[in-house]
């Protein structure tokens, strides 16, 4: 499956993995079918091990990782790390599926996490056939895993009074690498040092 991300960057998913686990959870009785037939089968066949079944958590992790989500913390000692206000979070990490889904970035138009970032991806139209299909899985699974998925935005405000005030995203403002000072500006506003802190 092409990344929605990036056109350059690739990325499998198996969601047939994800699916199954959920189903052998029971977490989704509706999607499992009507149960007709597995009596038959329990007689015929009794499995010599009992099948390992993943948590919920265990699954969470798992979209996670193959989507590049996972939430890696920062250094707190380390007074040159990037961060924000109240957020333990690496700078440039991407949600899953935001709390309160802030919208587009004002200055790169760019979504705010993987989930709205799909959704565009199907009303714009630009997925045909399975591309499509595996987005909407995608889309679907993230929406089964309700509020366990959710995180705070990652916007920041550049603050003003020499910032515009406007939330944006981690990819389009900075932080002053002076350690008293720590103000966040955007990429449009007058200083550019801020965004050759690469820590």
């Amino acid at each position: 499956m092409r990344y929605i991300r990036s056109p350059h960057d690739y990325m499998i998913i198996d969601l047939d993995y994800l699916e199954d686990q959920i189903m052998n959870n029971g977490l989704n009785s509706g999607i499992g079918g009507s149960g007709e037939g597995e009596s038959e089968q329990s007689e015929e066949e009794t499995p010599a091990e009992p099948k390992k079944c993943a948590s919920l958590a265990e699954l969470i992790l798992y979209v996670r990782r193959v989507t590049g989500t996972e939430i890696k913390p920062i250094n707190l000692l380390d007074p040159k790390v990037r961060r924000r206000q109240g957020d333990t979070r690496a700078w440039n990490h991407r949600n899953l599926w935001c709390i309160r889904c802030p919208g587009p970035c004002p200055v790169c138009k760019g979504t705010c996490c993987l989930r709205e970032e799909a959704r565009a991806k199907v009303h714009d139209e630009s997925l045909e056939g399975e591309d499509l299909e595996k987005v909407k899985r995608l889309i679907e699974i993230i929406e089964f895993l309700g509020p366990h998925a959710k995180d705070a935005d990652t916007y920041s405000q550049c603050s003003p009074p020499d910032g515009c005030g406007r939330r944006v995203c981690p990819d389009c403002c900075g932080v002053c690498p002076n350690e008293i000072c720590r103000d966040i500006q955007c990429m449009v506003s007058r200083f550019p040092h801020m965004f050759n802190d690469a820590s």
